[in-house]
Parts: structure tokens; C-alpha cells; sequence
């Protein structure tokens, strides 16, 4: 058998050919896989789910490009620290990305237009560079942050932002045997379930959105009861009778 440090080599250049491969299929640059890769060897994932990881951490680079773009038809200011963050995180450099998208935040709180909007973009961006690094927790609370930042004028905006952060929690719990943030995340979605009872207009989509509100709140609940954390014992008994029953189906918009 080779020694360790052989195999440990071998390992990671099938490593490194995989993150390349991924860039490839995805059109992505490989860079910042390489970054991921190296954060999902410090925190200590097994080497069967590195695929998967790379592909998603790819989905995400995409999403992080797309939301970065738009920023191309705002302010000048915001527009250039946004492309820097692009740049950097093209290059890998995803620390130096967030610190770039920290000042984009700043630099958005100081514009007299629009300035709680894109704060809440840059606190997005910001998320997702995080969601990159394995830092969840983080993620989830500048989600919440920009929910915050939207809720008195975009509704649906605000909705998106809860998910999101309710998903981040989801992912720590699964990935870190952090029970309190899989509970977290059912107070979520639940308190998202009860919500729309009182707002169901056709602005904000509230059919698709109470669907995926209540299989994103079965799904966190049954990796809850599997950990062993307190849990609702009938997820759906109090959220569906509040919702009104011509919201809750998904057959038409």
C-alpha cells in the first residue's frame, strides 16, 4: 500500500480534476471551487459528498454572478464595488470578496434612493459568499438582516430573504448536528405558514409559496425528530386552518 502522504496527494489532485470539471460543465471559473474545496477539507466532509458540494457551491457562484449584474443598472459607486467583489471572487479570494461587499453595504446605506433595497442586496451577496465558505450561521442571520431591510415596502422580497435564511439553518443543522438551528428553522417556516392567513394577496405568489412553506417545514421537521429535538407532533394542524383554503391550492396562479 503507498504511504499516507502518497495517497493524500492522489486524493487531492482527483480532487482538484473534479473541481475543474465541474467549472467546465458549469461555466464557472474553477478558482473558487478550489477555495470551497479546501473549506469543505477543514471542516471535515466526507470525500463521497465532495461532489455534490462543488456542484452546488457552482450553482451558487452563478447566482452570486446573475445578482451581481444587476447592480450594473444602479449607482456608479455600488455598481464598481460590485464588480470588484465579482473579481475577487472569480479570483478565489471569497474573504476579500465579503470584505468588498461590507463596503458595497455601507456605500448603499449612504445613497438617499433605494438605499434599504440595496443594502439588502449586498447583505444577499454577502450571505451567499458565506453559504460558500460553510458558514451558515452567518448566512443566515444577514438573510434575516435583509428581510428586515425590505419587509415595510416588498413583501415578496421579504419572503424570499426568510427562505433563504431558513434554509441556511436547515444546512447547519444537517451538517453540523446543530439541532437549535433545525428548530429555528421550523419557527421559520411555521410563523411563514400562519402569516398568510393575514396576507394573501396575489402580489407576493401565495400558492406556490405555502407549498413550498409547508414541504420545507415537513422536511426541517422530520430531520428534527430524527435528532431527537422537540418538534410538532402534527406540523400542519394549526397553520392550514388559518390559511384560507382557496391559497392553498396549487392548481392555478
Amino acid at each position: 500500500m503507498a504511504p499516507i502522504s502518497e495517497r493524500l496527494d492522489k486524493l487531492a489532485a482527483q480532487q482538484k480534476e473534479l473541481a475543474a470539471q465541474v467549472a467546465h460543465d458549469k461555466g464557472v471559473p474553477v478558482e473558487p471551487l478550489l477555495s470551497v474545496l479546501v473549506k469543505l477539507g477543514e471542516k471535515g466532509v466526507q470525500e463521497t459528498d465532495v461532489p455534490k458540494r462543488l456542484d452546488a457551491a457552482a450553482d451558487e457562484l452563478i447566482k452570486l454572478r446573475a445578482e451581481i449584474q444587476q447592480f450594473q443598472h444602479g449607482p456608479p459607486a455600488l455598481a464598481a464595488i460590485a464588480q470588484e467583489a465579482q473579481t475577487l471572487i472569480d479570483k478565489g479570494d471569497l474573504d476579500d470578496a465579503r470584505h468588498a461587499l461590507v463596503r458595497g453595504r455601507e456605500a448603499a446605506r449612504a445613497q438617499r434612493s433605494d438605499a434599504s433595497r440595496d443594502q439588502a442586496k449586498f447583505l444577499a451577496l454577502d450571505a451567499r459568499v458565506d453559504d460558500l465558505q460553510l458558514a451558515y450561521q452567518s448566512a443566515a442571520a444577514k438573510y434575516a438582516e435583509a428581510a428586515g431591510l425590505v419587509a415595510p415596502f416588498d413583501t415578496k422580497q421579504q419572503w424570499d430573504f426568510l427562505f433563504s435564511q431558513a434554509g441556511e439553518l436547515v444546512k447547519q443543522g444537517d451538517e453540523f448536528g446543530d439541532n437549535a438551528a433545525l428548530v429555528e428553522a421550523i419557527d421559520l417556516y411555521r410563523r411563514a405558514l400562519l402569516s398568510l392567513h393575514v396576507r394573501t394577496d396575489r402580489s407576493i405568489g401565495p400558492r406556490p409559496r405555502i407549498i413550498l412553506a409547508m414541504r420545507s417545514f415537513a422536511s426541517a421537521s422530520g430531520r428534527a425528530g430524527r435528532r431527537g429535538s422537540k418538534r410538532p407532533s402534527r406540523p400542519f394542524a394549526t397553520p392550514c386552518r388559518k390559511i384560507p383554503a382557496r391559497a392553498c391550492r396549487s392548481n392555478g396562479p
